[in-house]
């Protein structure tokens, strides 16, 4: 049974579940960061402004998706090319 390019569902079948597993992973591990992040500044917004709250979202955020696609370029799971 195919389901994408070459990658079969079978239990016999040489399928890389550790990919599958590691993408939810990831994600999982991304909305865990996303939401340190916004527990953070909202913990700061009453020692600085509103402003400041949203550029120290912008420069974890900037940051989260550097160390991602670094990780990926790194595990070859990505090309710089898609980038």
């Amino acid at each position: 049974m195919q389901v994408f390019k070459g990658l079969t569902l079978s239990p016999s079948s040489p399928i890389s579940w550790g990919l599958i597993f590691f993408s939810v992973y990831i994600v999982v591990r991304s909305i865990a960061i996303i939401t340190l992040i916004l527990e953070l500044a909202s913990m700061l917004l009453p020692f600085t402004g509103p402003g400041v709250e949203v550029v120290i979202e912008l420069i974890f955020y900037t940051l989260v998706t550097f160390v991602l696609k670094a990780r990926l370029m790194k595990n070859k799971l990505i090309s710089i090319e898609m980038l």
